[in-house]
């Protein structure tokens, strides 16, 4: 299909600004309704897959050049439906064949949510909400006032090993936070400690954040009621202690020290689990959740995306996508946060529970003098790329930002694909301006360098511009 290629500064969507010798050299997969998408920095389209019957979350591309993708199942789980929900995962060929596919099931017990990892051993890490009723989470000394949906949502994270011969795969590890539970409330119930701060390695039961998962992005909240806007309900906070508890939202996988990566968003932490002992055996973020430290101790704010990163001098760290909150953190930034020794005999990190936490050792935010210029409330996605450069998912606006590490900008990409409640998917042309209120949300995005082993010996040539 030939178009005609608009001049960058003429252009209202896709590509808006490109610096060729700064930027990575590659190109960016992402995913809206049934399709994934594979571009280049130029914003046209190289490859693409369609899932035909089931709306795509995140989608990865393999080092075999397959795409592992999840697949949303609302008609099948409508009981475990909220943001980030999906059910299915599948690796498909290049061609959009099948390789394996696999839910978990029961649909009115499970559901996959949110990002996946890839391993390296070929096997997958999956995160996995788990109902459990009433009874159960009183059973382990939750307060009955923080049951209003009168069930709560356990988290577990399994690792799937692909069996490519029957086309499925099968769990050969589990982690459940509810195996790591801890609460000051009822004696009578065996996770019960006198001093919640005493056991950090545990998740307090009972940490609920005031008005749920709204309020806890923008405090503001609850001092509001539900009104009435023309056609736009205006809703006040959600509930104290509602079922999704913990809502992790990203995993992350350590080969080195066999380690796992959680990004709690409604603790606004991230934990490290050591896949050996199942252990918490790090936590950074918001000490209060630990029932040690104060609101003046808090460094992460809803956050999304965290994930290990070593840079070429061997550091570890994690780079993390700090959303904020209002009022009081009303600014989005990419944050990179070195990560303290680990301790092979303990078990632990040095100061693994942040008592003296250092600031970031690389941070972009918002423009000087203009913190809301960039305020992402609740999504967002961020990536730190081959040649240093550091990839960002503006997740509410679908803006598409690479920076270098001097915080200079070599790429942006203005996406011109969004969801249209009455036909599916629709696309900006090119000159026109996006249609107000509509939804261009991403939940990630991800670039592969040209030496990525996935893209060896395939067909590469831009073909067409989403924005037609």
């Amino acid at each position: 299909m030939f178009q005609h290629k608009v001049p960058i500064e003429e252009r209202t969507v896709g590509t808006l600004h490109l610096n060729e010798d700064k930027a990575q050299d590659g190109y960016t997969l992402f995913s809206k309704g049934f399709d994934t998408f594979l571009i280049n920095n130029d914003g046209k389209v190289v490859h693409e897959w369609s899932s035909k019957s089931r709306k795509v979350f995140v989608a990865h591309l393999l080092k075999n050049g397959n795409l592992l993708r999840d697949g949303n199942e609302s008609l099948n789980a409508p009981l475990l439906q909220t943001g980030g929900a999906a059910g299915y995962i599948e690796e498909v060929t290049w061609d959009n064949e099948l390789v394996w596919r696999f839910n978990f099931r029961p649909f009115e017990v499970f559901l996959s949510h949110h990002n996946f990892e890839p391993l390296p051993n070929g096997n997958v890490l999956v995160l996995c909400w788990e109902r459990k009723s009433k009874e159960e989470a009183i059973a382990v000394g939750r307060r009955p006032e923080y049951i209003p949906d009168n069930e709560v949502w356990n988290d577990i994270v399994v690792e799937l090993e692909p069996d490519k011969v029957n086309k499925t795969a099968k769990i050969v590890w589990r982690w459940s936070a509810w195996d790591h539970l801890v609460q000051n409330f009822d004696p009578r119930k065996p996770e019960f400690v006198e001093d919640i701060a005493h056991h950090p390695d545990k998740l307090d039961i009972n940490q609920c954040v005031v008005g749920g998962k709204n309020a806890n992005r923008n405090r503001l909240l609850l001092t509001l009621k539900d009104v009435k806007e023309g056609e736009f309900k205006v809703t006040k906070a959600g509930r104290t202690g509602e079922k999704d508890w913990l809502h992790i939202n990203n995993v992350s996988y350590d080969p080195g020290l066999d380690q796992v990566m959680l990004s709690v968003n409604s603790f606004s932490e991230v934990i490290i689990i050591s896949r050996k002992s199942g252990r918490i055996v790090y936590r950074r973020g918001n000490p209060a959740a630990q029932q040690r430290g104060t609101q003046d101790d808090r460094s992460l704010f809803c956050q999304h995306s965290a994930k290990f990163y070593t840079d070429n001098q061997g550091n570890r760290s994690f780079i993390v996508y700090n959303n904020g909150r209002l009022p009081d953190r009303a600014w989005t930034s990419v944050d990179i946060i070195r990560l303290p020794k680990f301790n092979e005999t303990l078990g632990l990190y040095d100061d693994a529970w942040q008592a003296n936490a250092e600031p970031p050792t690389w941070s972009y935010g918002y423009t000087p003098g203009r913190p809301m210029s960039w305020f992402d409330t609740h999504i967002g996605h961020c990536q730190v790329l081959e040649n240093g450069n550091i990839l960002i998912l503006q997740g509410t606006t679908g803006t598409l930002v690479e920076v270098t590490k001097e915080k200079t900008e070599a790429w942006r990409y203005y996406f011109p694909v969004y969801t249209n409640h009455e036909s599916g998917v629709a696309f900006v042309r090119q000159k026109y301006h996006r249609p107000f209120r509509a939804d261009f949300r991403f939940f990630m995005a991800a670039k592969y360098p040209p030496s990525f082993s996935g893209l060896k010996g395939k067909k590469l040539c831009g073909y067409r511009y989403l924005e037609a």
